[in-house]
Parts: structure tokens; sequence; C-alpha cells
């Protein structure tokens, strides 16, 4: 509450109260609280309790609060009026006001920590145009960092206030364009929904574009106007980490596809001289010098589709001596030596064009028969076989004599007889065997009344090992020649009878048979032979049979002599 103080003389305590000094105090009362017309020269304005008054600095020291309860309810409605009006002339640009927010320092100074400047930046009248400065302390003392002008915030130095921090930032940012001319760090999520333009014609600035691994990035080049994959970052095409990327270690470009790589280029594709597309492990390659082109590896296969076609009068050579070349009509095939086909399929000549040599000899086929001419001889100097397929004939004449085979057998076929003038005509491979008895078969017969086969169990030739156990089995269907020697011992006067027989898949033939109770001799060699009809796999063994004796005590005697022994062989 402010202090007035009394006017004129003051009673002392006790005596009579004058009028004169009683009027005055009343008078300056009513001054006071008439507003504008209080003596406020004479109102102690300091205390704690003390009032504003108007024309007069003040200072207060404690809490304040402005509250406007006169104006109605609804919209906005002025609270505080902040104005200069200065004492004498008018108003002109950059005129303002300024509201200063200071504390104690540790000092016990009072410190001017911000500012808040309204300025007058126009001050044409109703044209009037403003400004609002923001101060705050810096090293001190308050610095203007940032300005509301009409239609832009800006900061009040060129590249000095930051727009959050690192740790403190702004959660959005809209702005229908924005316009950096400094680092930018963004450190979320950002959408560009317009084009985004960095620099401006002929004067750009590098863009960079970081990964999780130190060393590589993305880099546009300002000042190369390059694009640069750095360290060991790849070009990857449709997906990350898909089958189609670009690399490089800084010596090599790598371009991998996970299928086919396409050139669609609508010109040609100019790799330098000396420079070449190597394949695989570099063992293939493809390289031109300016002038020749080379293409070096092993095997060079060709799979095109269409033809491979070479100019005319232009070949290609092989080695220093040999050549193929064409002239548009004929085609010439060079060499320094022998021509040497290896195909390994056919090489198919068309019907009616032949393969001639010399002047007189011609092989040529017309889709169904195949012709030699020759002037002369045919000579066949084959060092291997001259294989004709199965089923498939030589004939001779008019197709009455015929050689052909079927895989398995050969047959000679002849209209009339067969001659043939050859020294000797040698089967290496028929069937043909002799053994004999080398062990001899202890009390084999006599009594038994059962035959038994005789082993004949050492082979002098088994021509195709046809024979084993005693017993011979027919490879081949055929007529087969068997002959048969038999050493018989133990024989006694009792003895009735002596049998020998070969007994066969389709029949058993009786060889040789003794009846005579009178023999008088213990020793006897049985011989016999047959040709018989045998099929493939059929088989034929001789067994002997001795009867009338008390015991079987009859002996096949064997021998380092065959003097027991059996051959058979294919007749026919």
């Amino acid at each position: 509450m402010a202090t007035m103080a009394a006017q004129g003389t003051q009673p002392a305590a006790g005596a009579e109260m004058a009028a004169a000094p009683i009027t005055d105090t009343d008078n300056n009362v009513i001054n006071t609280y008439n507003g504008n017309n209080a003596d406020e020269n004479n109102v102690d304005y300091t205390s704690t309790d003390g009032i504003d008054a108007l024309g007069q600095a003040t200072v207060a020291t404690a809490l304040k609060t402005i509250e406007n309860t006169g104006a109605g309810a609804g919209g906005i409605r002025e609270v505080l009026q902040l104005g200069l009006d200065p004492a004498s002339g008018v108003g002109t640009a950059n005129d303002g006001g300024r509201l200063v927010m200071y504390v104690d320092d540790d000092g016990n100074g009072e410190s001017d920590i911000a500012y808040i400047d309204w300025v007058l930046t126009t001050a044409t009248a109703g044209s009037e145009v403003g400004r609002l400065d923001f101060y705050v302390a810096a090293s001190g003392a308050p610095a203007s960092q940032m300005q509301i002008l009409d239609g832009s915030v800006i900061p009040t130095t060129d590249s000095d206030v930051s727009l959050g921090v690192t740790g403190t930032r702004w959660s959005d940012f809209y702005t229908d364009a924005a316009t950096v001319g400094g680092a930018l760090t963004l450190g979320g999520a950002v959408a560009l929904t317009n084009t985004l333009t960095v620099g401006v014609n002929d004067t750009g600035h590098d863009v960079q574009f970081f990964g999780a691994t130190a060393g590589n990035h993305l880099l546009w080049d300002e000042s190369t106007d390059d694009l640069v994959l750095v360290g060991s970052s790849e070009l990857y095409l449709f997906d990350a980490g898909g089958g189609e990327h670009i690399s490089s270690d800084g010596t090599d470009m790598t371009i991998n596809a996970g299928n086919d790589l396409n050139l669609t280029a609508v010109t040609d594709v100019n790799i330098p001289a000396n420079v070449g597309l190597t394949f695989g492990d570099d063992g293939e390659k493809i390289e031109g010098n300016g002038t020749d082109l080379t293409i070096s590896g092993n095997n060079i296969n060709l799979t095109a589709v269409a033809d491979i076609v070479v100019p005319a009068d232009v070949g290609i050579t092989f080695g220093a001596g040999e050549k193929i070349e064409g002239d548009s009509t004929d085609l010439t095939v060079t060499s320094g030596g022998a021509i040497n086909l290896t195909a390994t399929t056919d090489v198919v000549i068309p019907a009616n064009v032949g393969i001639t040599f010399g002047s007189g000899e011609k092989i040529e086929g017309d889709s169904t028969d195949l012709t030699l001419t020759s002037g002369a001889d045919i000579a066949l100097t084959a060092t291997g076989d001259v294989n004709i397929p199965s089923g498939v004939g030589v004939t001779f004449g008019d197709d009455g004599e015929k050689i052909e085979g079927d895989g398995t057998d050969l047959t000679i076929t002849s209209s009339n007889i067969l001659n043939l003038t050859a020294a000797a005509v040698l089967a290496s491979t028929q069937p043909a065997l002799l053994a004999y008895q080398s062990t001899s078969q202890s009390n084999v017969g006599g009594n038994t009344g059962t035959p038994v086969k005789i082993d004949f169990g050492t082979e002098i030739f088994d021509q195709g090992a046809d024979f084993s156990g005693g017993i011979f089995t027919a490879p081949v269907t055929g007529r087969y020649q068997i002959n048969f020697n038999v050493f018989i011992s133990g024989i006694t006067a009792a003895c009735t009878q002596v049998q020998i027989s070969a007994v066969a898949s389709n029949r058993t033939w009786f060889l040789h048979r003794t009846a005579d109770p009178t023999l008088d001799h213990t020793q006897m060699i049985v011989s016999g032979a047959a040709l018989i009809d045998m099929d493939a796999a059929d088989t034929v063994q001789i067994q002997y049979l001795g009867s009338g004796e008390a015991s079987d005590v009859h002996d096949i005697i064997g021998g380092a002599s065959p003097n027991t022994s059996f051959s058979c062989f294919l007749a026919c």
C-alpha cells in the first residue's frame, strides 16, 4: 500500500487540532485516489506493497497479476498494452520498444538475460510494418537470435541458430518449401512428396548416403560430377541382396546376374583394342587388337540356331596350312595333310549329291540307296572292323547271294553252291570240348542197378567254357557231335551187362550195351559216337551201368593218358 506524507504542520500530541492541516490532508487523500490527478510526488511507491503510477518509473518487488475484469466474455481481449509514444517528435522507421528480463547473478549483480524488441520497420501511417526481435544472453550479454517479420521467421545472424539439437528434436516439421544453406541432419524418417533439388544448375553439392558398415556409402561428388559407391558397397537391381548387382574392389568391377545378362544396346558395344572378354577362370577369352579378333580357350562350342555366315572369299584357317573357304558357289577345304572327320553323329550329305574322288570314283545316295562308283577296285584298308548293322547284309550279283548278321548269328545265303577256297576255315569261338578222366572212379557199378555219371574231370580244351562237373551245356541250338572212350576194370564172370549211354535233354542214346553172361575178361575199353540235336541250354552227360555182380566192383579207370575221354563240338 502507498504511504502518503502529512501536509503542513502536524499538531503536537494532546494539543488542539487546527482546521487548516486537516483540510490539506483530506484534499491530498482525495487527489491520490482520483486517478490522474494524484499528487504522485508525495506518495512513496517503493514499498513492497507499493502501486504502479502513471508517468512514474517504478520497481515492483513482489508478484504482480494484471487482470482485465472489465472486458466482456468471448474472443480475444486486451489484457496488457506496451507502447512507445515519444515525448517530442513523431515515430520513424526502426523505432520500437524493449521488454527486458534480468536476474541476479552469482556476483549479486543484476544481469540482463533476455530481451524482446518490437520494432517499427516501416513508419508510413496506414502502411506500418513491424518486427519482433528475440535476444538471449550469450557471453555475458543478450544477443539477437531470431526475428519474426511479415511472412518469415529468420535467425538474426546467418548459420548461427539451430532448430533443435542432438537429443532434443522437434517432433514434426511441415513446410511447403525449404532451402538449406548448410548441413542438414535428419534423425527420423523423412517423407518427401515433391521434387528434391540439391544446388542449382552448374553449381552443385556433395550428397552422401551412409550404410551400416564403416567406410561404405553412396556419394554424389559434385566436383567430378560422379555418382560413387564408396568402399565395398554394391549396386543391387530389383531387390536388395538379390542375384543381380554390380560391385567393385578398387581394381575389378563385377556384374552379377541371377540368370541372363541382357544387353539391349541399339548400336555397337565397343571394347577397346587389346582388352578382351574372359569366361570362367580366364581360360576362355575373346579379344581384338584393332585388326584381328582372337578367341582363346579349350573347346569353342557354337550353338547358333541359325546360319553362321562367313563372307565370300573369306575363309576359316586352321594352323598354317588348312583352310575352309567359299566363293558363293563352291566350298573348298584345303589341307596340308589328311582331313579327319571325328563327328560323333552323322555327316549328312543331301540326296543325289555325292563325294567324288579324283575324276572317276564317287559315293552318292538318293535317300534310299547308296552307290559307290569306282573305275576299278574298291579297296578297304581299314585296320579295324568294318561294321554292318544287324539285319543288314551284303548282297552279290542279283541279290541271290548274301551275307547277313542279326547281332548273334551270321548267315551266308547262296542260291547255288557256296565255294570256300581258303586254305583253312577256323572258328575260334565254335563250341568244342575234350576232357578225360585223370583219376579213377572206383566201385561205380556192377550191382547198383543205377547208372553213374562219368566225371571226365580234366579238360584239355573247353572252347566256350560250356563243360562243368561232367556235364556239357549247349550254348546255342544245333547239331552236336559227341564221342567217348571208357576204360572199365574189375569185371568178373558174374557180370551180365555193361552199358554206356549219352543222356541229353531231348533224349537218351544207348551208345554201347553188352549182355554176355560168359564174359571171361576183367577189363574192356568201350568207344562210341553220335550226332545229337540240342537246343540252347540243353545238357548232355555220359553215364555207365554194370549189372550181375555181387556188389559194385567195377572201376572207371583214369590216368595221365586219356583212356577214358569225352569230346563234343557243334557240327552244324
